[in-house]
């Protein structure tokens, strides 16, 4: 591993770390409102308690902190990519290998895509509560675009399981059909993400679908 590599690994590591201070400042914003909510309905035994309390905020505070660290590991990817590294290994799964550099864009834009997707489905859902979600004291700004960014670090989670699931499966009965169909090498990468892109749609129309019964559900006019 180069120096460059090195300090690169070693700034990524401390960013990560202080990524969690944001995370649980606005958490402990949402935990004394679960606090206020107890207040409020006059609950003879507090549902959040002490120790029930520093569970949620440290959940919360991890939840809400996985944003930045995303965004920190794609920044360290991206410098990884173009720093002037002395080797840069080529990336092989099942289906067949490709370069680091192409591994690093495929994944960067799945995760791009997938904080997109969460952002725009989670502010339909917001806009359709609008009034209903938290009606005596409304979300703030800051606190709607961590829950929006905590919303894409979920989907994120989801699709690098879904798309690493079938690109990274390992079937080794599968080599020898792999290679006699020509499958192998880069062709193979590419066709394993196009199917894993294909289940990753069929699920995003699934979850648009469900999306559109809830807000015709609850009267919401269709956005154009």
């Amino acid at each position: 591993m180069s120096p460059t590599d090195e300090l690169i690994l070693s700034v990524r590591s401390v960013l990560a770390l202080l990524s969690v201070l944001p995370g649980l400042w606005i958490a402990g914003r949402f935990v004394r409102r679960a606090s206020l909510w107890d207040a409020q309905i006059g609950a003879a035994s507090p549902v959040l308690g002490r120790l029930p309390g520093l569970a949620m905020w440290l959940a919360l505070g991890f939840l809400f902190a996985s944003p930045l660290i995303d965004l920190v590991d794609l920044m360290s990817s991206l410098f990884l990519v173009f720093a002037p590294s002395s080797l840069i290994p080529s990336f092989s799964v099942l289906w067949g290998s490709a370069s680091y550099w192409l591994h690093v864009a495929l994944t960067s834009l799945l995760l791009v895509a997938s904080y997109a997707l969460a952002v725009w489905g989670g502010s339909a859902l917001l806009r359709s509560l609008r009034g209903r979600l938290f009606p005596q004291r409304p979300l703030s700004a800051v606190e709607k675009a961590f829950c929006l960014l905590a919303l894409g670090a979920l989907v994120s989670r989801f699709t690098e399981t879904l798309v690493g699931g079938i690109v990274g499966a390992q079937f080794p009965a599968l080599y020898g059909v792999l290679y006699s169909l020509g499958l192998y090498g880069s062709g193979g990468y590419a066709a394993g993400w196009i199917l894993a892109i294909a289940g990753m749609g069929v699920v995003v129309w699934i979850l648009v679908s469900r999306l559109g019964t809830f807000r015709r559900q609850e009267g919401v006019p269709a956005q154009r």
